[in-house]
């Protein structure tokens, strides 16, 4: 009787001990190293002097400044050339190198799956911010697949389509009525001013557009039905904090390129600095959270700011190949210092959550997997045939009218050749919304599971045959 029993408490303390490791091992790859929380914070245009001449102003360091790592990022597009935000913002969310103008795509035209679908389809929450359209070039790297950035009506078509759980920002033009009713029966709260913001409470997908086209300029006197961008990060985080697999969540300070392309001294350090709070939002949230990466960098340089001698001067109305200032803290922030390409951004996170990069391999630039699927309506533009170029923000066209700075709030969408992006969907490399997507824990659940009990099964067969054999 007596070994009868001791048998049992062997057999109950092994079961114990596997169990807990093999679940820990199930999960070792992401609470060694993967942050639960990512925020990625992209100044539009901001390069090293921008920041400079930000910090000169207030005579002290930005809250950037004070981040525990740093580095550089250099810009090019898939030729070399100096990239458009387009560009720039597929390779920081995708991981290649493309066409100026073209967004979630490789140089030809085939979708790339971004680190938002990555982490959305480990059962992320995920969220866009911006203070232009929210539709335009940065954002929608990070959210559509498309090859043109024109192509606002689309793209804005396609967010819904993926159930982007917070698209927030300007643009609303290109959020028909039509798409909006979509939205609002996908379980979106649609809202337009900042009470809204401040009242809305619910864990519904949040649609918020506050302006038809880009936010005015901060120092231009700024609305107060308008929430900031620092407001707009402080509500974002508060939606998404309490979900449980955590949360990626992408904000565009997009004013600063305009700004830059403008040559306006004075507003584009009002804008750095109204980005800046946003960093320390987001900043503060992390030091409480101690779970949460927060990366703050650029896509490109706008105006070739220089200084001389106590002054600043843009010596450009466009883009520059300078190299973008990077900064970084929290969980695997150790990851993103010294010289760095905009193409290592995606990879140096996915492989956070790699637990042993010597025996697993992490392909970053495989085609997106695409196949039909529901055509959402959006009326809101009138599509052409025009290719766009898009060398540099200021050339992106629609038919007649030239379109300055970042504002593609002119342009026409055109129609895309080869590539609808409200037609397709990922299906392997990527799904098509967070609610597909969260399934993976489960699935590892309920191997670990199955495992588990084959190898309580073997244990007890083993003890079994031991005590008949004594």
């Amino acid at each position: 009787m007596k070994k009868s029993l001791s048998f049992k408490v062997v057999v109950l303390i092994l079961c114990c001990l596997l169990s807990t490791s093999f679940f820990t091992g199930i999960t070792a790859s992401e609470s060694k190293s993967a942050p639960k929380n990512i925020i990625f914070l992209i100044g539009d245009g901001m390069g090293p002097n921008q920041v400079k001449m930000a910090h000169d102003y207030i005579g002290k360091n930005l809250n950037m400044e004070n981040m525990t790592y740093k580095g550089t990022s250099e810009t090019s597009n898939v030729s070399g050339a100096t990239t458009d935000s387009a560009a720039g913002g597929t390779a920081l969310a995708c991981g290649i190198k493309t066409t100026n103008g073209y967004v979630g795509v490789d140089k030809n035209g085939n979708p790339v799956q971004n680190i938002r679908e990555f982490l959305a389809e480990k059962g992320k929450k995920t969220g866009l911010v911006s203070t232009v359209s929210i539709a335009d070039a940065t954002p929608a790297a990070f959210g559509a697949h498309n090859i043109s950035r024109t192509n606002q009506s689309q793209i804005a078509a396609e967010y819904i389509q993926r159930k982007i759980d917070i698209i927030m920002g300007g643009g609303g033009k290109y959020f028909s009525q039509e798409l909006r009713n979509t939205a609002k029966a996908e379980g979106y709260t649609v809202i337009t001013t900042k009470n809204e913001l401040n009242s809305h409470s619910s864990s519904t997908r949040l649609l918020a557009l506050f302006h038809d086209g880009n936010f005015p300029e901060y120092k231009n006197g700024y609305p107060s039905t308008t929430p900031t961008i620092a407001e707009m990060t402080s509500k974002s985080i508060d939606f998404l904090k309490d979900h449980e697999e955590g949360f990626f969540l992408m904000v565009e300070g997009g004013l600063i390129d305009i700004t830059g392309h403008a040559n306006n001294i004075d507003n584009n350090i009002a804008e750095t600095l109204q980005f800046d709070q946003a960093v320390k939002v987001a900043l503060d949230f992390a030091k409480q959270d101690g779970n949460t990466l927060v990366i703050v960098t650029a896509d490109h340089e706008t105006g070739g700011l220089k200084q001389e001698g106590n002054n600043y001067r843009f010596t450009s109305g466009s883009h520059t190949g300078v190299n973008v200032p990077v900064f970084a803290e929290g969980k695997g922030a150790e990851n993103f210092q010294g010289n760095l390409s905009n193409a290592d951004f995606k990879k140096k996170i996915m492989d956070l959550f790699v637990e042993d990069e010597s025996t697993t391999s992490v392909d970053t630039t495989a085609p997106v997997t695409t196949t039909p699927i529901t055509t959402v309506a959006n009326t809101t533009a009138n599509d052409t045939t025009t290719p766009v170029t898009a060398a540099d923000d200021t050339t992106a066209n629609d038919t007649t009218t030239p379109v300055t700075a970042d504002d593609d709030t002119t342009a026409n969408d055109t129609t895309v050749a080869g590539i609808s992006t409200v037609e397709t969907a990922e299906t392997t490399a990527a799904t098509t919304s967070t609610d597909t997507e969260s399934s993976s824990p489960i699935y590892a659940a309920v191997l670990a599971g199955g495992v588990v009990i084959i190898v309580i099964g073997a244990v007890i067969f083993m003890l079994r045959k031991k005590a008949a054999n004594e």
